[in-house]
């Protein structure tokens, strides 16, 4: 993932509000300019025109599928906690590196 410091803010905001939600709690976002070679090889490098995140009570942090254009990503309150960490070092400038995941699940900084 990618994104502009406003964007970044705006969201670690709705995964601290995530976090705190009660399970299956979820929300959508828009994806600007979706790129292919972005996309998960894991989910055939088709572009998604949305994001789905949903909080889960799972053992897996996370777990990111392809269903119908969007991407549905969900996570439990370890896997949110591991992606604000990861989002505060994008946005101070480090790129290129994913975190945690298994089986071609990992999020990738860019």
């Amino acid at each position: 993932m990618t994104a502009n410091s406003v964007g970044y803010d705006s969201l670690v905001e709705l995964l601290t509000i995530l976090k705190s939600s009660v399970p299956e709690s979820k929300r959508t976002i828009k994806l600007d300019t979706p790129d292919k070679w972005s996309a998960s090889s894991e989910l055939k490098k088709t572009p998604e025109e949305k994001a789905v995140f949903q909080r889960i009570e799972s053992e897996e942090a996370w777990k990111l599928k392809n269903v119908d254009g969007k991407l549905i990503i969900t996570l439990n309150s370890l896997g949110v906690s591991q992606f604000i960490i990861g989002i505060a070092k994008a946005k101070n400038g480090e790129y290129d590196f994913s975190i945690a995941g298994a089986k071609g699940q990992n999020l990738w900084f860019w």
